[in-house]
């Protein structure tokens, strides 16, 4: 008794879930499709955030690369320091030690430079949707759009005619 219930609820959720999807699909005039990375590799906007980025991430390493040189500098002092006739001990351990403390500076450095630009990456790609959003929900709406995606993992089968990512770039581009 308790499984023809089940049954019968299961049966009557698949029925209701195929009515339901037929019913948006019927409603549904078009589904669209945006390709984000073209945006950004392609539109002005993205060109001058690529840009931007890039410049950045150089000076991160440009700084990066001279805190290399200060930790080369401390071990080629300290390699000069073994190869000394009399060693002096004390300056052989103020040698490690300024060492050790340079290599924990430099990996907190690389650590928080690497969160900054993966921060800023997300960032600068969010201004570009955001900047892509009204022209995203004018397509939209005066074609009769019923959604448009953006996450090509969730897309099985792109159909002719339905990624809107060069007319999304060709606005950007015309807008200030």
């Amino acid at each position: 008794m308790n499984i023809t219930i089940k049954s019968i609820g299961i049966s009557g959720l698949a029925a209701l879930l195929i009515f339901g999807l037929e019913a948006l699909a019927s409603s549904a005039d078009k589904i669209g499709y945006i390709n984000p990375q073209r945006i950004i590799s392609e539109s002005n906007i993205g060109k001058k955030k690529t840009e931007e980025f890039n410049r950045l991430r150089e000076q991160k390493d440009k700084e990066l690369r001279g805190k290399l040189a200060e930790m080369e500098a401390l071990n080629n002092d300290l390699k000069k320091e073994r190869e000394q006739k009399t060693i002096n001990e004390r300056k052989i351990k103020d040698l490690i030690e300024q060492i050790q403390n340079k290599n924990k500076e430099i990996e907190r450095y690389a650590a928080d430079v690497k969160e900054g630009l993966a921060k800023k990456d997300v960032e600068s790609v969010n201004d570009i949707l955001l900047k892509a959003a009204p022209i995203l929900n004018d397509i939209g709406s005066k074609r009769g759009y019923a959604v448009i995606l953006k996450n090509i993992q969730d897309i099985a089968y792109i159909g002719a005619g339905v990624d809107l990512t060069g007319e999304v770039i060709k606005r950007l581009n015309e807008t200030k």
